[in-house]
């Protein structure tokens, strides 16, 4: 009973949080939205939000979650990939754009983790922001190849093969000569293949079109 309370208590103030920072950026006031996202992270994160954009990605939802109980680390996850998203926002309304780039970067990153780990699937909390959240707000071509390639998985699981396709397109514009890259795209299309043509079809993609792209590679 105890353990629930304490979930719900933190919960509560998460929601709380997320809609005065939305508040203050749908009112045109940027700034103090970043100064409220900033208290959060350290109240309620634990790091500031400069050290949070520079702690190791691949430690990240370690941090998050470890030692926290039942729910309450998932939750602290969506909750700081919903405050990044709106610090990008935030950013981007000060044509701050290197900065906005790396909070969206971070943001995404952190969802991609939580739904292709291993030890998932998670259940998000409803404030949890989406990929596509992230995807309407920001560039593809933003990202780093890292996340574009965690994105690319990620819409092969949800079965958008059109949207992976995408990815790894973008993936090759931006490091046409690049070995790693064109071999992880290798790999993806012959990935991909391994899909029925009814289940390509139906996520946007033909066999016939992946394997002429294959033979280009």
């Amino acid at each position: 009973m105890y353990q629930q309370d304490y979930i719900l208590r933190h919960i509560r103030l998460f929601v709380q949080m997320i809609a005065r920072v939305l508040g203050l950026i749908k009112d045109g006031d940027p700034q103090f939205a970043l100064e409220v996202i900033e208290g959060a992270f350290r109240d309620s994160l634990g790091l500031s939000l400069d050290d949070f954009l520079a702690y190791p990605q691949d430690r990240l939802l370690d941090f998050l979650v470890f030692g926290e109980m039942g729910t309450l680390g998932i939750s602290k996850a969506g909750y700081a990939s919903n405050l990044l998203l709106q610090a990008g926002i935030a950013h981007r309304m000060q044509n701050r754009t290197d900065r906005s780039n790396a909070c969206f970067e971070k943001g995404l990153g952190l969802i991609l983790e939580l739904e292709l780990s291993e030890q998932g699937p998670f259940e998000l909390p409803d404030f949890a922001p989406g990929v596509h959240d992230f995807l309407k707000e920001s560039a593809l071509k933003d990202y780093s190849s890292d996340v574009q390639g965690a994105l690319a998985f990620y819409f092969e699981k949800t079965t958008e093969y059109a949207q992976a396709e995408r990815v790894v397109q973008a993936m090759l514009e931006a490091h046409p000569t690049d070995p790693e890259i064109l071999d992880f795209v290798r790999s993806f299309y012959e990935y991909l293949l391994d899909e029925t043509d009814e289940s390509l079809l139906k996520g946007g993609v033909r066999r016939e079109n992946l394997v002429k792209i294959l033979k280009t590679l």
